[in-house]
């Protein structure tokens, strides 16, 4: 039986203001919090309703779970991990990057598509959703256990990579005429506005999508668009 003030604690990570205060996050869900402990995350708690024997778990309530989790349905399962230290980004490998994305689920199917092919580091904006946000964790599926999500400056870094910079936007070239072969950026905006002005202008080349129907809806949704382009873009190289 846990302390009422560590239920209390661990509750509070709900918010940025104790994550960024404590250094800690709360994962949720069997499958997430194995994926964690298994990629080598530093945990304090991993705690569960019932014994395990795959993890070193402390057994707690159904009470107490519902009192820390996060979501309206408290998992049988949760874990309270470390954030990563931050480390530099690679100048020879591939990278996304995000500007302003503002919704928990877009960036947690993002880092799980980036999981998918292989891309390791996601690079977002200040203004960006936090990537500890329990929503963002429970979207990437475990993508964020395997992805490092790094947050800065993204003018200085897209004028400074030495790797071609793709864009992506209502115009440009079609990302089936694109010509990507290895290691790239590859950047998308925000979910309403796109990319701030001061971004945009770093970008090297603009590609995008293209509707077969004139008359189609406006847009794409970022998490469909960034499949997209990856799937086309990045698979093989």
């Amino acid at each position: 039986m846990l302390p009422k003030s560590r239920l209390k604690q661990i509750a509070q990570l709900s918010q940025k203001k104790f994550r960024d205060q404590t250094g800690c996050f709360v994962v949720e869900g069997h499958k997430s919090v194995h994926d964690f402990f298994e990629q080598g995350w530093e945990w304090t708690e991993l705690l569960s309703t019932e014994p395990q024997d795959s993890l070193p778990t402390t057994v707690v309530s159904t009470a107490e779970m519902i009192r820390m989790t996060q979501f309206k349905t408290a998992s049988p399962m949760l874990g309270v991990f470390k954030k990563r230290k931050p480390i530099a980004l690679p100048t020879n490998e591939s990278v996304l990057v995000l500007d302003q994305i503002s919704d928990p689920g877009n960036l947690g199917t993002i880092l799980r598509q980036a999981s998918w092919f292989g891309i390791q580091h996601v690079l977002c904006s200040e203004q960006s959703v936090d990537c500890y946000n329990s929503k963002v964790v429970q979207a990437s599926m475990g993508g964020m256990a395997r992805v490092y999500c790094h947050y800065g400056n993204l003018v200085a870094f897209l004028s400074g990579t030495q790797l071609p910079v793709f864009g992506a936007g209502l115009s440009g070239k079609s990302i089936y005429e694109a010509e990507v072969k290895g290691p790239a950026v590859y950047a998308f905006g925000s979910e309403s506005h796109g990319f701030r002005k001061e971004v945009a202008s770093t970008i090297q080349q603009w590609i995008t999508i293209p509707a077969k129907e004139t008359d189609s809806v406006e847009s794409l949704n970022i998490a469909s668009a960034s499949a997209i382009v990856l799937s086309h873009c990045y698979a093989g190289n």
